[in-house]
């Protein structure tokens, strides 16, 4: 059917051929990489905005580290803190006091010639270095452990010479090598609480010494020096030492005493043997949560913030942060009903990308300020505190340690307010 016939033209679509309206492009990026330093001082030939400050928004949408520095415990290097040590039980009633070299006889007689100290650096955990992750911890956990098991086996529980070396070993408690047999283990159970088991010749002969107060309350949660336990019931020990004149610490007998049989299982091989890690002890905090003392990683730059305020531990602060991203550690933690078969998967080593696209960006209002061409950028890091006297938990912020290979990528975005 033919098409009625209208007397006015109509117009046809037309395809568009004029250039299409282009909105304003008034965002600004600056871009950062810096390696061995947590600071960095920028000069720009220009200013970096076009118009005052108080027209932009700033935010980081961007920001990847590679951090070897941060360490989860704090560290000196020159004058290491302990984090546990195993050191010899004493004889029953005897006292600490120092040997020929100073060392107090409880902290392991000397090594062999050209090595005094062998022994006495492979039974504690000295925090002498950067530790990243928790799998170091525990690392350095079992390396402990297998020097222990090394100096029973190879030296065994008896006085090489009483006379001049000191009263390391009850008589009765001796166990001659060699024995071949497990005696010793630090470990992570699966709640995440330290554990330490042992045969019955170790609990006889040695303590496990955690001086520090702070390291106390993360593995334990009160304040608790000592792990002790009875040779033969594997009930705690609860006061293994009495504090004697000049800080010394005398040995306290078991309660209930020793009996025969129970000596006889202490020096026989076989026992130990059949009986390898009899009697544990695991501490009620989970350190998966306490131990690690990083909290956050912070960007600051010298721009006219509008800073808004932030509440740490209860005091309010201007907050001059223009990025705080949570350091935390995804653990995979695999068990089973056999012995010591967990397993700990850290996932996240190596690089981190804090700020990425898919992350939501936080932007600050700036102030006035006209014609910004330096720029100082700088990166820090939010830690645990512990105050001893007090008993109290807190944060301070410190700048990012860094190594010479660290490097760290930041991106600010400056958008305009119009849009």
């Amino acid at each position: 059917m033919a098409h009625a016939i209208r007397p006015y033209a109509e117009p046809r679509q037309q395809l568009r051929t004029e250039a299409p309206r282009q909105r304003p492009h008034d965002d600004k990026y600056v871009s950062v990489f810096q390696s061995g330093d947590a600071s960095v001082d920028l000069t720009f030939r220009d200013p970096i905005l076009d118009q005052s400050a108080d027209h932009f928004k700033v935010g980081v949408d961007e920001l990847s580290v590679s951090l070897g520095s941060l360490s989860m415990l704090e560290y000196d290097a020159v004058n290491p803190s302990v984090l546990l040590r195993v050191k010899l039980r004493g004889v029953d009633g005897a006292t600490d006091a120092a040997n020929v070299d100073g060392a107090r006889n409880w902290l392991m007689p000397d090594g062999p010639v050209g090595n005094l100290e062998q022994w006495r650096n492979g039974f504690q955990f000295s925090v002498d270095r950067a530790y990243t992750n928790l799998n170091e911890v525990l690392k350095r956990f079992d390396e402990i452990s297998n020097v222990v098991n090394d100096y029973i086996d190879d030296v065994g529980l008896v006085n090489p010479n009483p006379l001049l070396a000191g009263p390391y070993f009850t008589a009765a408690y001796v166990l001659a090598f060699p024995v071949q047999a497990h005696h010793f283990q630090i470990m992570l159970n699966a709640n995440g609480s330290i554990e330490f088991r042992g045969t019955r010749a170790f609990w006889a002969n040695f303590v496990i010494e955690v001086p520090e107060l702070k390291y106390q309350q993360i593995f334990f949660g009160t304040a608790k020096q000592y792990v002790s336990l009875h040779p033969t019931t594997g009930a705690i020990n609860a006061n293994p030492y009495t504090v004697v004149a000049n800080d010394a610490l005398q040995t306290n007998a078991f309660a209930p005493v020793v009996d025969g049989a129970g000596i006889v299982n202490i020096q026989e091989s076989a026992y130990n043997r059949a009986h390898q890690l009899e009697h544990k002890y695991a501490g009620p905090a989970n350190i998966m949560n306490t131990l690690d003392r990083r909290v956050t990683i912070e960007v600051s730059c010298s721009l006219p913030i509008k800073n808004s305020p932030m509440v740490d531990h209860g005091r309010e602060a201007p907050d001059f942060a223009l990025a705080r991203f949570m350091f935390h550690r995804a653990y995979t933690l695999e068990t089973s009903d056999a012995a010591r078969t967990l397993r700990l998967h850290t996932h996240d080593l190596g690089a981190k990308m804090l700020q990425g696209p898919r992350d939501r960006v936080v932007f600050h209002h700036l102030r006035p300020q006209q014609k910004i061409q330096t720029l100082r950028m700088r990166l820090w890091a939010r830690v645990k505190t512990y105050d001893a006297v007090n008993d109290k938990w807190g944060m301070k912020t410190i700048i990012c340690p860094m190594s010479k290979s660290d490097y760290w990528h930041a991106r600010l975005h400056f958008v305009h307010k119009s849009k």
